[in-house]
C-alpha cells in the first residue's frame, strides 16, 4: 500500500504530537507538578555547572567517564532562563527532541520500507 504525500505529512505531524501528549501524560500521572519542578537524573547538575564554570569546562568535563554533550548543550540552553523556570524548560526541551528524534525515526523507516517495495 502506497502512502500519499499528504498522508505522510499528517503521519509526521501526528506521531510526534501524539508521542509527546503521552510523555507529558505519564509525567502527569506521576506527579501532577513534576514538569515544572523536578529535573531529570543528573541534568540539573549539568545545569549548576554553568554557574561556577565555562561553557568549555562545563562541555568538555567527563562524567563516571563519559562525555555528555549533548544534554550539556540542553543544559546551556537552560542556564539561560531564571532558576525557578529551570525544571520547566528542561523537560520541554527534552519533549521537544524527542518530537524531533520521533519524526527522524518515521522518515528513515519510511525510506528503508519503500527500498524493501
Amino acid at each position: 500500500m502506497k502512502i500519499t504525500r499528504n498522508e505522510k505529512l499528517v503521519l509526521e505531524i501526528t506521531i510526534p504530537i501524539l508521542i509527546s501528549s503521552l510523555i507529558i501524560l505519564r509525567m502527569y500521572i506521576s506527579e501532577a507538578d513534576f514538569f515544572f519542578n523536578n529535573f531529570w537524573a543528573e541534568d540539573g547538575l549539568f545545569t549548576l555547572c554553568y554557574s561556577k564554570s565555562t561553557f568549555v569546562d562545563c562541555i568538555s568535563d567527563s562524567y563516571s567517564g563519559y562525555l555528555l554533550s549533548y544534554p550539556r548543550l540542553i543544559s546551556y540552553i537552560v542556564f539561560q532562563f531564571p532558576i525557578d523556570l529551570w525544571p520547566g524548560v528542561s523537560n520541554s526541551l527534552y519533549i521537544l527532541e524527542i518530537s524531533f528524534l520521533v519524526i527522524f525515526l518515521f522518515q528513515v523507516f519510511q525510506k528503508f520500507t519503500n527500498k524493501l517495495n
